[in-house]
């Protein structure tokens, strides 16, 4: 409705006709206005919605203020504040757009809902302090760190003992770690061999077998297709290599009839307890597969991410290894790390956090990582290493023990069952870590 009214002339000497709007046209104009207003308030870019909205859950949900970026003589305030998310972004580029600035840091905080875009200038161009938001209800620790191997005997103690089944159990290095491993409660031992040559070991190093049944076969084949069996048929929950070549061992395991494939590729994981860093780093494959290619590769990563993940390490964070951080299309361990990591922010690869490619530095320092430019959650905190081929896993894997003094745990996985591989060479901790590790998982 309009009221027409007429004005006194104004200074001008001119009469105008006013139309006076109506109160509750007035409260509805004002009305859309804030609603407007608050659209716009809260409205972020499409691209970024769009790139976060995977990564709403409902256990956790962040409240926004009003400030969604903090310059830095801000920090100390702000870090103050419980449950306050922060990350510190260096070296930004004034070319960068938001959505780069931010995936430099969304995979360390998955539970981002969204950011505002700012709206001030800030002093420092170069650095900035990204406020992420409030967290509701946090859980402990998403992703706790396995710090010792020890932790693996506990872990294989805290539940029902497992049942090794020991292949050509007459070998007096293999004997002798699951004897050890049986005195320290970590598994019930079932041996499968010799028994004459079995028992004269026994004699001859004072083990007492009164707790360990024995199955008299002589011949290595043979004992190895019975133990396969066993655990085939659930009468033996880890398999382990004694006097018989690994070739005759994995013919058993690999049998389409009574073996324990599964369709993933037998590789080997090896567990590194070394000082210098700040937890168990693993790392795949040195034994098993000489050049893997990208499928391979594949089920190396698979085959690690789910054993971590029934130890503990909810979200293994996996570095692709290579001679240098940057795609090189002439270097091959690059391509195929980049196909890899962009993989895992696809979904094509779960439960795991995959970077590449890195070089061995940038994988387990931060500040080699700080030093080249990398902004990446697996850089300086890897839990996984992925090496191109067996010569640079198997180098890295002796450096680690000989030059490190590094403490190892391995299995080989990938079958129906964790199978334990020892070597001669490997020292009594070894043995007794490796079979820690096959028994530690529930």
């Amino acid at each position: 409705m309009y009221i027409k009214n007429h004005c006194k002339p104004s200074s001008y000497g001119i009469f105008k006709e006013v139309r006076i709007i109506h109160p509750y046209v007035t409260e509805t104009i004002f009305g859309l206005v804030c609603f407007v207003y608050f659209l716009f308030y809260r409205s972020i870019s499409t691209e970024v919605q769009a790139g976060f909205s995977r990564f709403k859950t409902a256990e956790t949900r962040l409240n926004f203020g009003r400030n969604k970026y903090m310059f830095l003589d801000e920090y100390e305030q702000a870090s103050k504040k419980p449950g306050l998310r922060t990350e510190f972004v260096k070296n930004i580029s004034p070319t960068q757009s938001l959505n780069q600035i931010v995936s430099n840091t969304m995979e360390m905080h998955r539970q981002l809902v969204f950011v505002h875009r700012s709206r001030c200038k800030c002093p420092s161009p170069e650095k900035f302090l990204l406020i992420l938001g409030h967290v509701q209800n946090p859980k402990k620790n998403p992703n706790p760190m396995l710090k010792s191997l020890a932790a693996l005997h506990e872990m294989a103690r805290a539940h029902t003992k497992k049942r090794l089944v020991l292949a050509a159990a007459h070998d007096e290095n293999a004997l002798e770690a699951v004897v050890n491993a049986a005195q320290k409660g970590i598994v019930e031992g079932i041996l499968v061999g010799d028994q004459s040559k079995i028992e004269s070991i026994a004699y001859k190093q004072q083990f007492a077998l009164t707790d360990f049944k024995i199955i008299d076969e002589p011949d290595v084949d043979k004992a190895a297709t019975i133990a396969v069996k066993m655990v085939r048929e659930k009468q033996a929950d880890i398999l382990m290599k004694g006097n018989l070549p690994t070739s005759s061992l994995l013919r058993a395991v690999l049998n389409k009839e009574w073996g324990l494939r599964t369709g993933e590729l037998i590789s080997h994981l090896a567990l590194f307890e070394l000082e210098s860093y700040h937890k168990i780093i693993g790392l795949t494959d040195a034994a098993m597969n000489i050049a893997p290619d990208l499928k391979g590769k594949i089920s190396l990563v698979k085959n690690s991410v789910n054993y971590l993940r029934k130890l503990g390490i909810s979200q293994p964070k996996v570095a692709m290894l290579s001679a240098v951080e940057t795609v090189n299309p002439d270097m091959k361990s690059s391509l195929e790390a980049s196909i890899l990591a962009k993989m895992a922010d696809r979904g094509q690869i779960r439960n795991c956090i995959i970077d590449g490619p890195l070089a061995f530095d940038n994988a387990v320092s931060g500040k080699s990582a700080e030093h080249k430019g990398i902004h990446s959650p697996v850089a300086g905190d890897a839990d996984l290493l992925v090496a191109d081929d067996i010569d640079a896993a198997n180098a890295l894997y002796k450096a680690f023990i000989y030059f490190a003094g590094a403490q190892c745990a391995a299995v080989i996985l990938g079958a129906a069952a964790p199978i334990v591989l020892t070597s001669r060479a490997d020292s009594d901790e070894t043995k007794l870590n490796s079979i820690a590790l096959a028994a530690a998982v529930n």
